[in-house]
């Protein structure tokens, strides 16, 4: 398939991109890749975006909540997850107030995702109305996961949406849901770059994509399928690189880590 014409998605709203580490934990591979090479132990990373675009500050998922350290210690992950990894130091270092970030984005609910969302109380926060609603009150199976301490404040503007949604010009956020019910991912133009497509947890690691492989923690495997489908789809259409959520081998090797960014 031939990719779009440049012009469809040149112009770009996005000036530069952070990718932000918000810590390693130890886990089984075999939950990443749906059962496929179960008890081979892996580091993996989790990641956060800061975005500065023309009209403000966006922030892409906002890493753990520092109470959950102890548990992942109780259940032998071996977590790697200091104050360096907290959002709100990475705002510190780049000047910015929580006050200046014009909107939060979230991939999803779950506590390596949403677990710094206390540092944005007040802000807009985008997410799919799906998983909002799922994660209010989850399916008993699907429960562990979501940490309604981390995020279920009055204070936040909530902007609860359905599928895909221009966010900005170059940013658009794309529903890529199975591992739960409302898993988005990210799609960012960068002037010089180009197009990256950022899978949320539909897609743990590069395995998953080059074998077709879905994720092990899951909610619904034949619409995870879908949407590793739906993204792999996106990615020939519009040029874009996938981005898997939690492969340390990207982060930092591919893709520069926070203090560089990308533009």
């Amino acid at each position: 398939m031939k990719a779009l014409d440049a012009g469809w998605f040149s112009r770009t709203s996005v000036r530069r991109m952070y990718v932000c580490n918000a810590g390693y934990f130890d886990y089984d591979m075999g939950h990443m890749t749906f059962g496929y090479n179960m008890g081979t132990p892996l580091t993996v990373i989790t990641v956060f975006l800061v975005l500065e675009t023309e009209s403000g500050y966006v922030v892409f998922d906002t890493g753990w909540s520092p109470n959950m350290v102890p548990v992942l210690e109780s259940i032998g992950l071996n977590p790697r997850i200091g104050p360096e990894n907290d959002v709100g130091r990475y705002l510190e270092e780049l000047g910015i107030g929580a006050g200046e970030v014009r909107m939060v984005v979230l991939s999803h609910l779950h506590l390596d995702h949403a677990g710094g969302l206390a540092r944005f109380k007040g802000c807009r926060v985008v997410v799919q109305r799906d998983e909002l609603n799922h994660a209010r009150g989850p399916h008993p199976f699907a429960a562990i996961p979501y940490t309604r301490l981390d995020w279920d404040f009055p204070d936040f503007e909530w902007e609860a949406v359905d599928g895909d949604l221009m966010l900005d010009k170059g940013l658009a956020l794309v529903l890529l849901n199975g591992h739960t019910p409302g898993t988005s991912g990210l799609l960012v133009n960068l002037p010089n770059r180009g197009p990256l497509l950022f899978t949320g947890d539909n897609c743990y690691l590069r395995v998953n994509l080059e074998n077709d492989l879905i994720p092990g923690s899951i909610w619904e495997p034949r619409q995870a399928w879908h949407s590793l489908r739906k993204a792999k789809f996106l990615a020939e259409l519009t040029g874009a690189s996938l981005v898997p959520s939690h492969d340390r081998e990207v982060y930092g090797e591919k893709l520069p880590l926070f203090p560089e960014y990308l533009d």
